[in-house]
This record gives structure tokens, sequence and C-alpha cells, in this order.
């Protein structure tokens, strides 16, 4: 799967493991720290944003884990429906496609060859071949970056292993009252957020004012 140069949202499907065990040389006591230390933080962040979306009157929406999530809960919150994740996906690859020159900077050569390899690969949806379904490609930070472009409005991303929600990408629109879409996101999942009190059909109607980079009020 194509993979841009910065941090994505997305990571390859795991390959297939070899019939045969490999063997695993034991963990020192500190890497054996370091993971306890790391598997606290994240239990501790993701508590931490679910408390914040608790006491803000917020939910979030479930959506099914196919490759597709970041389009579906895209389309949710633009009150289209999961349905027209296709046409976000859509959208959001000829936006990249029209500004090759900006989105060739986030793009990892060592992955794929340029722009046009890269929105071939991103394009996939997920087809069904002899009654056996491949999920879609996974999106991620350029997808968002092309979402934000091609629809004009800002992310919030309410975050699980940050623990603290965020705009992203952010890109100077400190006190400007923007269109947001608002995204809960855990490793490669996202999902929809919304009021705890609906609508939940429609456009999201969560308000936002964007003031900082991190922090929301």
């Amino acid at each position: 799967m194509a993979k841009g140069k910065q941090a994505k949202g997305s990571h390859k499907r795991p390959s297939k493991q070899p019939h045969k065990q490999r063997h695993q040389p034991p963990r020192s006591a500190q890497t054996r720290r370091n993971a306890r230390r790391t598997g606290i933080s994240n239990a501790f962040n993701s508590a931490k944003i679910e408390e914040y979306l608790t006491s803000h009157g917020l939910i979030r929406v479930p959506i099914v884990g196919d490759g597709n999530c970041l389009f579906r809960a895209m389309a949710d919150q633009l009150g289209l429906g999961e349905d027209a994740h296709r046409d976000i996906r859509r959208k959001v690859v000829e936006t990249i496609r029209a500004d090759e020159g900006y989105f060739v900077n986030f793009i990892d050569s060592d992955e794929v060859e340029g722009v046009e390899a890269y929105c071939d690969e991103m394009i996939q949806d997920g087809i069904v071949l002899e009654g056996k379904t491949d999920e879609g490609v996974w999106g991620g930070d350029i997808e968002l970056e092309a979402f934000r472009r091609a629809y004009g409005r800002a992310i919030v991303i309410y975050d699980a292993s940050a623990g603290t929600p965020y705009v992203k990408p952010y890109n100077g629109d400190e006190g400007k009252s923007l269109s947001t879409i608002h995204l809960w996101k855990s490793d490669c999942h996202y999902e929809s957020v919304r009021n705890k009190e609906g609508p939940f059909d429609g456009p999201s109607r969560v308000i936002y004012k964007v003031a900082t980079a991190n922090l929301l009020s």
C-alpha cells in the first residue's frame, strides 16, 4: 500500500507468516519495562480522550473497519451516509492528482513511484472477486490534507493514542470560525464523532472554533 513520508494513520496489510516459527530472542528487562510503560501510556491516553468526549457531550459513531473507515467516517460527517465513501475517496484522489507538485513532497519514493502510482493504489476501495472481498487501501495524513483542500473543512482529530484532540492538518487557521469534521482515531482506524443528543442523520453539528493546534474549548 502506498505510504507517505509523514506518519500516516494507516499501515500495510500484514504479510503472510511462514509456516516455520522463527526463534525470538528473549527481551531484556529494560525492553519489557518500556513495553509496559507504552501499554500503560496508551491505555491512559485512550481513557483520557474518552473522558474528553463524554464531558463535552460527544460520542463515537462506530465505523466498519474494512479499509475504507477514514472515507466512511468523512462521508458520515458530511451527512452523506457511510455508503458514499467511494465518492469521498474518488474526490480525495482527484485532488491529489490535480496538485501533484504539492503532494509529491509527502509520498515516499521508496514505497511507490510518484503521485500517479500512489493514486492508482489509493483509489482502490475493495472489490469482490469469486466470492472473496479485498479491503480498500487505508487512508491517512495525505488523504486528510487532500480532503481539507477539496471540501474546505478543518479536521478535528480525537486521537486515542495522543490523549488530546487536535486540528489536522493545521495551517494557521487560528481564530477563524471554520466548518469542521470530527474524527476519532485509534492507530489506523477512524470513526465519526457526533453530539450525544444528535442529530445522527445529516451533517455533524459538533461546533468548534479553531483556537490552538492541540486544544479544544
